[in-house]
């Protein structure tokens, strides 16, 4: 159950994943494609659903794997100046 205040909090952190996925991983990859899908759907999920049927432990621990598992790689070089 979230306030409404973590379920602004929720969609304001999916900015941080979803811009790691896009300066990390290759456009072209299936991995790309699935993150984006998700971290889409649950952006969706959060605007469409009332706060007190979010988890919001859940919901940022996901989020924060997610950062934690991309996180470590190198920007590509192409987003390098």
């Amino acid at each position: 159950m979230a306030t409404l205040m973590e379920k602004e909090s929720l969609i304001s952190a999916l900015a941080y994943p979803s811009s790691i996925v896009l300066l990390r991983l290759e456009e072209d990859s299936a991995e790309f494609q699935e993150n984006l899908d998700l971290l889409s759907n649950k952006r969706n999920y959060f605007y469409d659903t009332p706060p007190e049927e979010i988890r919001f432990k859940h919901e940022a621990a996901e989020i924060k794997a997610l950062i934690a598992k991309y996180e470590h790689l190198p920007i590509l070089p192409n987003y390098q100046q």
